[in-house]
């Protein structure tokens, strides 16, 4: 039987570092099989949890349900937003000024327009005139077709009275 040296200078038979070397081996193998089961059972933990957080969050059919008024109080406001600032942007485009988000107006714009050709507007707008007073397609019409800016005459300034001069 062959004998090696260790660093201390013992002589430890060459057959019982192998059976070492493999028992060592086996008990790692054991511990990284144990490790990654244990991180798989986190994270699939962890991916229910999340799950079940985001299928809570997008169904906004039950939150409404549960809640009318405050989503239509919602939307109403979100639509009144987009909608001021989609006419700032029209307006600032008017006056000569193109923005990135004058851009983007124009862009949403287009793609409302194209959407209004897929609409059914034979059909709605009947119940629509009835309903609101106006013609959808009379005003789709309007907003497809661009106007030249105004041009206004500014008038002379006046003074006011009751000003005190210095």
């Amino acid at each position: 039987m062959t004998s090696t040296k260790t660093n201390a200078g013992d002589a430890v038979p060459v057959a019982a570092t192998k059976e070492e070397l493999q028992q060592r081996m086996e008990a790692a193998r054991e511990s990284l099989s144990e490790t990654v089961g244990q991180i798989r059972d986190t994270v699939e933990e962890q991916y229910a949890s999340v799950k079940a957080g985001v299928s809570g969050i997008l169904d906004w059919r039950e939150g409404f349900q549960q809640e009318p008024l405050l989503w239509s109080l919602g939307a109403l406001s979100a639509g009144f937003a987009v909608g001021y600032t989609l006419g700032r942007a029209q307006k600032g485009r008017r006056r000569g000024k193109a923005s990135a988000l004058a851009t983007f107006a124009d862009g949403l714009i287009d793609e409302l327009k194209k959407a209004s050709d897929r609409l059914p507007l034979l059909s709605l707008d009947p119940k629509a005139r009835a309903l609101l007073g106006f013609d959808i397609s009379e005003v789709l019409a309007e907003i497809g077709t661009e106007r030249p800016p105004r041009v206004r005459a500014r008038a002379p300034k006046r003074k006011r009275r009751g000003q005190r001069r210095r």
